[in-house]
């Protein structure tokens, strides 16, 4: 059940906009892959990309409640 919540509410963490912009845009796509600020900013499904790994994150704690998906 702990992990459960960790994951859950983790993910909910990440669904603002605060980390859409500073964790995603600044620190991963910027700095660690490389790619440019305009880049970005013409290809607005590059930042709301970032919302993909919140709801996989909720969707993964959610999934440790049932017997199937816990392994």
């Amino acid at each position: 059940m702990l992990f459960v919540a960790t994951y859950f509410y983790s993910g909910l963490n990440k669904l603002n906009g605060g980390f859409l912009t500073s964790t995603w845009e600044h620190l991963i796509l910027i700095k660690t892959f490389g790619i440019s600020l305009k880049f970005i900013q013409n290809n607005l499904w590059i930042h709301y990309l970032g919302t993909l790994l919140a709801l996989f994150e909720i969707f993964f704690g959610l999934g440790l409640l049932f017997l199937k998906t816990k392994r």
